[in-house]
């Protein structure tokens, strides 16, 4: 499905974005769960409260708490989702 795209000028679109309601594979579900993160922190929660309350594995909340305790919830949160490499950041093609 067609979701849009973005003209870069003249011409025809530079970018269009494609969105495959079907999809449901670990990048998704990834996405998924920081945008609940995010819209939680967003609503005046903690970044700690919300992390609990994610749909992530027990494992990644673990190590956010780990290391929470090592540095700061920002801190933590980046290197356990957002870091490529971290142990709760997806690889693309991964089911």
């Amino acid at each position: 499905m067609n979701a849009g795209s973005i003209s870069g000028g003249h011409g025809a679109p530079g970018i269009e974005i494609y969105y495959d309601p079907e999809r449901n594979d670990a990048v998704v579900r990834w996405g998924n769960a920081l945008g609940g993160i995010v819209a939680c922190a967003d609503g005046g929660n903690t970044l700690g409260a919300c992390v609990a309350a994610a749909a992530v594995e027990q494992s990644c909340k673990d190590e956010f708490v780990r290391l929470s305790g090592l540095a700061d919830e920002l801190a933590a949160f980046d290197a356990v989702f957002l870091t490529a490499g971290g142990p709760c950041r997806p690889e693309d093609g991964q089911p």
